[in-house]
Order: C-alpha cells, then sequence, then structure tokens
C-alpha cells in the first residue's frame, strides 16, 4: 500500500487498542481511510498521533466513517460546526461533568452511535486521562452461569431506549456488554426469570472486570491525539482534572442509523 508517510501500528495490548503513526489525516487516499476503517474493525480502539485538528479538519475526518451527528447549539458550543460536542472544565467552552462513569455514547438512543472520535484541544496539566476498556473481553471472561443470565437481560436507558446487555457486533459479530453506567434506569429481563439476586450478581462481576488491569487502558492525552472508539465493543469514561488547569475536549459521534444487531447501511 503506497501512502504519503510511513504508517507504523503499535498494540496498546494483544488483541485491543493500538496506536497509529504516520497517516495523512487532512490529505488522506483511499487505502489510508481503508486502513483506518480495518484497524478500527480489528483494535476496536485507537489512537492517532500526530494531528492537531480544527474543528472543521475534525468533521471532515470523523465523516470517512459515516454520516456525524448534530447537537442543538448551547453558548459554549460552536454555532457553525454542530457535528462537534464540546466539553471543558470551563463552562464557555463547553459541557462539564459529562462521563464520569462507564459508559457507550448514544445509548440513550434506540440507534446509539456506533462510534466516537475524541480530540483534546486543552490537555491540563495533572489528571484528565479518559479510561477505556475491552467489552469484549469483559463478555468472554463471564463464567458460563452468568453469560447465560447477561445475554437473557435487557437494560432501559434513560427511561426512552431498550437495549440487550449483550449486544452482537454488526460487522466482525463478536459478543460484547454494552451497558451506560450512568443512564441506565432498570434492568430486566422480559420474561421475568432471573431474580435479582443473579442481576446484582452478574453486574457486580461485569464492573469487576472492568478495573482488570488487562482489561482498562488510560489514555494520557498528547498534543495531536486523536481517539477513535467503537462503541460496539469499547466502554469509556471520563476522569477529573488535579489542578485548576483547563481541560476541552472536541467530540464527533457516527449517526447510529442501523441496530445494535443489524448492519443496514
Amino acid at each position: 500500500m503506497k501512502t504519503l508517510n510511513p504508517i507504523k501500528t503499535t498494540p496498546l495490548y494483544p488483541h485491543f487498542g493500538a496506536t497509529i503513526e504516520g497517516i495523512g489525516i487532512n490529505h488522506l487516499n483511499k487505502e489510508e481511510i481503508i486502513f483506518i476503517k480495518n484497524s478500527l474493525s480489528q483494535h476496536r480502539l485507537l489512537i492517532v498521533k500526530g494531528h492537531t485538528l480544527s474543528p472543521e479538519e475534525q468533521v471532515q475526518f470523523s465523516s470517512i466513517f459515516g454520516e456525524l451527528e448534530t447537537f442543538p447549539y448551547n453558548v459554549n458550543q460552536f454555532e457553525e460546526h454542530p457535528e462537534i460536542f464540546r466539553l471543558s472544565t470551563d463552562k464557555e467552552k463547553g459541557y462539564q461533568n459529562v462521563g464520569f462513569y462507564w459508559h457507550q455514547d448514544g445509548s440513550f438512543n434506540q440507534n446509539p452511535t456506533p462510534i466516537s472520535i475524541f480530540h483534546l484541544t486543552e490537555i491540563p496539566v495533572n489528571g484528565g486521562e479518559t479510561l477505556f476498556a475491552d467489552a469484549q473481553k469483559v463478555y468472554t471472561m463471564l463464567p458460563k452461569g452468568l453469560k447465560d443470565i447477561a445475554q437473557r437481560l435487557k437494560t432501559n436507558v434513560s427511561g426512552t431506549a431498550i437495549h440487550d446487555l449483550v449486544v452482537t457486533h454488526p460487522i466482525t459479530q463478536k459478543k460484547a456488554i454494552y451497558l451506560n453506567y450512568g443512564l441506565t434506569k432498570n434492568i430486566f429481563s422480559e420474561d421475568k426469570s432471573i431474580t435479582e439476586i443473579e442481576i446484582k450478581a452478574t453486574l457486580d462481576k461485569i464492573t469487576q472486570y472492568l478495573e482488570l488491569p488487562d482489561v482498562k487502558y488510560k489514555h494520557k492525552w498528547e498534543d495531536g491525539d486523536i481517539v477513535i472508539a467503537d462503541n460496539f465493543a469499547v466502554f469509556h469514561k471520563a476522569t477529573p482534572t488535579l489542578n485548576d488547569s483547563t481541560r476541552t475536549l472536541h467530540r464527533t459521534t457516527i449517526k447510529g442509523n442501523y441496530t445494535l444487531n443489524t448492519l443496514t447501511t
């Protein structure tokens, strides 16, 4: 494959996450786009190094994965770029105190977003890392009994969306835990055959696995980092900053116009 720069891919774990260097983000050719998409399918979490993007450039890059979601205007958002969702410790630069729990983006929608792209424009001196976890590995690690229970459970997110606790990836067909710890109202089985004790035991084990060192990855942000996460295979959560320095994140997300189990686009 010919590209403008040599591409270097370094796995974070044997089967989860990778860093990519040498991609010409602002002038992607067809081969590079295919490479990025294939890498995301393989690794599920990508850290693309060495590119500081303007809002326009982030929107342009993100659109290689599909149609972008847009968000209502707020005084701390970009009116000219509704595809950018701004989060910041500075209330004038974005929404505050968002996502400090394990979740996948867009789960409050019945057709949630499959991919999120993160880019920090202001990096704090201490703290402010983003945690990611391998949702597929969490599922495979569950004992058979709890795995059988998990596959029969559903989650009610924000009272508006119902999802399977175990989802099948629309491209790879691999199973993963899909759970928003902050917005889920209740977890249940449709036939009511699973007890509250069994549900709690399953959730306790999932929560325990999320903290294991070979499941969880802490990303310490550097200038020029772009992080791409597959929401059907990866959890993430924010961590607080430890001083008064500003942390500002620009997030773009791909519109969820297919169901969790069937790819239609």
